[in-house]
C-alpha cells in the first residue's frame, strides 16, 4: 500500500542525495524549511543538531527555530 510506496520513494530518493553531514550518499531526511537543501541519514541528523517535530518533521539546525513542537529527545529511537 501506500507506506510501502512511500519507502520506496525515500529510499531511491536518498540514493541520489548526499548527506550534509558525513557526505556519503543515502540522505533520506531533508530539512522541512523551505528552499533548505541539507539532507542527512538519520543519525547524522541527530549529531549535526538537528531537530525532530511531533508532526515528523525535521529542521536542521540552522532552522531548528523554525520547528513547532518538539519531540524529548527520549522519544528518538537510537540507532
Amino acid at each position: 500500500g501506500g507506506l510501502v510506496h512511500s519507502m520506496e520513494k525515500a529510499r531511491s530518493r536518498g540514493s541520489q542525495l548526499k548527506c550534509f553531514g558525513c557526505g556519503r550518499p543515502g540522505a533520506s531526511v531533508g530539512c522541512n524549511k523551505a528552499n533548505c537543501s541539507r539532507n542527512y541519514h538519520f543519525p547524522c541528523a541527530k549529531a549535526c543538531g538537528a531537530v525532530f517535530t511531533v508532526s515528523q518533521q525535521m529542521f536542521c539546525e540552522t532552522h531548528k527555530g523554525s520547528a513547532g513542537s518538539l519531540l524529548s529527545t527520549e522519544s528518538v529511537e537510537h540507532m
